[in-house]
């Protein structure tokens, strides 16, 4: 059994300065992972403005630590809009990340 850290760091195009931007929740599935495991990363992200689309997306594994981000373009319209980013990490050697 190994333990996950994930550093998630968000890149965000605001369209206003006073937008508010934030990570709802961040899931690891399955929640203990074994070596032979694919682990899944799922982030739910709130946008103060009308359409998120995804713009890019990465994640990289250097040593143990895993770094991930992704990039969302925001809408001109006041309202809010929510979306989940997954990321998909392939099974890893046993350790603590």
């Amino acid at each position: 059994m190994r333990l996950l850290y994930l550093i998630v760091s968000l890149v965000i195009a605001q369209s206003a300065a006073n937008a508010q931007s934030s990570i709802v929740s961040l899931t690891v599935s399955p929640t203990n992972p074994t070596s032979t495991d694919t682990i899944y990363v799922y982030a739910v992200l709130m946008f103060p403005y009308s359409d998120c689309p995804l713009d890019n997306k990465g994640h990289s594994v250097n040593g143990n630590t895993i770094l991930a981000s992704s990039l969302h373009c925001q809408g001109m319209l006041t309202a809010i809009c929510n979306t989940t980013d997954t990321f998909k990490i392939d099974p890893l050697a046993a350790g603590a990340y």
